[in-house]
């Protein structure tokens, strides 16, 4: 199957693809598309991933192949895995404990929604706060 297949606003877009709480095709589309323009924007060639939620990172990993990206799967939170992660142009995760990990703090956004300068390298972006009606 093709990523336009996947997405095609032909399919069911009322269909739930996720639950607690409910997530429509629709929503996780209009979410996948605001990822990867935002990645886009931003001239991430690499993404490292690491999520809890199986529904943010199937999100995440087709906004980066959407973008025309490439993704890194960590296989887990070791030292090696995290410095291999180091390479890509940003962290996309659900998980404190990555967070906590790499000692660095997630993007914050203004009140107008205008990115701070937070350092950390690479940044670490959390889907939900800034795409995806799905996580709490």
């Amino acid at each position: 199957m093709r990523l336009t297949q996947i997405l095609s606003p032909d399919l069911p877009q009322q269909d739930l693809i996720a639950t607690h709480p409910n997530w429509t095709r629709a929503d996780f589309n209009r979410a996948v598309f605001r990822l990867s323009g935002r990645l886009k924007t931003a001239n991430v060639q690499t993404a490292a991933l690491w999520f809890d939620d199986a529904a943010l990172f199937a999100c995440a990993m087709l906004a980066v192949w959407h973008s025309g990206g490439r993704v890194l799967l960590l296989p887990n939170l070791a030292q090696d895995n995290l410095d291999w992660g180091r390479t890509a142009d940003v962290f996309l995760t659900d998980s404190e404990d990555l967070q906590s990990k790499l000692g660095c703090q997630t993007e914050q956004r203004d009140e107008s929604g205008q990115t701070l300068d937070v350092q950390s390298n690479p940044p670490v972006w959390h889907p939900a706060r800034f795409t995806c009606t799905h996580a709490a």
